[in-house]
């Protein structure tokens, strides 16, 4: 089975058991926590993926690095996934579940990349517009890019508006170098 079709069908197993627990929004929480933990100890990842320690070692290190900081549940599917040997599928596994999550609760995700960081009325006003063109919840996530020199570029999900000076500076110059060049004669 490769590594997609694993991740997926755990993913969904967790998510299901989430939902009928009550606990979806608990272990979405979880699995952030996960990633951001194994961004921040990138030998916590290693150990996951070594063949060389011993599953019970795994399985009290993840129970000792998380106890306290995610829910029963999340703990008993860290125990499953080392028993059937999937913990190195673990981050992918979190991506996954997340990725389901807002699916099931209709989250997009949208990123505004701007020149200056917005205020907090143009940051409502923005979430407000998208949330009624797209009829959905909206997870609006920031960044600042200098470049960029004025104007914005929005992206949500696979589809990205470049509204920005640059990008539009861009567009005409691109047209400009198309456009062949035009001999009058004088007569």
């Amino acid at each position: 089975m490769n590594d997609g079709k694993i991740s997926v069908r755990y993913a969904k197993a967790l998510l299901s058991s989430a939902s009928d627990q009550g606990k979806l929004d608990q272990v979405r929480n979880d699995m952030e926590a996960v990633l951001q933990i194994l961004r921040e100890v990138p030998e916590l990842k290693h150990l996951l993926h070594s063949p060389v320690i011993e599953p019970s070692k795994k399985e009290a290190i993840l129970v000792e690095v998380f106890k306290g900081k995610v829910d029963s549940l999340t703990l008993s599917f860290f125990r499953m996934i080392v028993k059937n040997k999937r913990e190195e599928f673990l981050p992918s596994m979190a991506r996954m579940y997340l990725e389901f999550f807002k699916e099931e609760k209709g989250i997009k995700s949208v990123t505004v990349t701007t020149a200056v960081p917005i205020d907090q009325e143009i940051r409502s006003s923005l979430v407000k517009l998208i949330e009624d063109a797209y009829r959905a919840i909206i997870e609006l996530g920031e960044n600042v890019d200098k470049k960029l020199i004025g104007g914005f570029i929005l992206k949500i999900e696979d589809v990205q508006l470049d509204a920005s000076v640059a990008g539009q500076l861009k567009r005409i110059k691109q047209e400009l170098l198309s456009t062949p060049l035009v001999k009058t004669d004088k007569k």
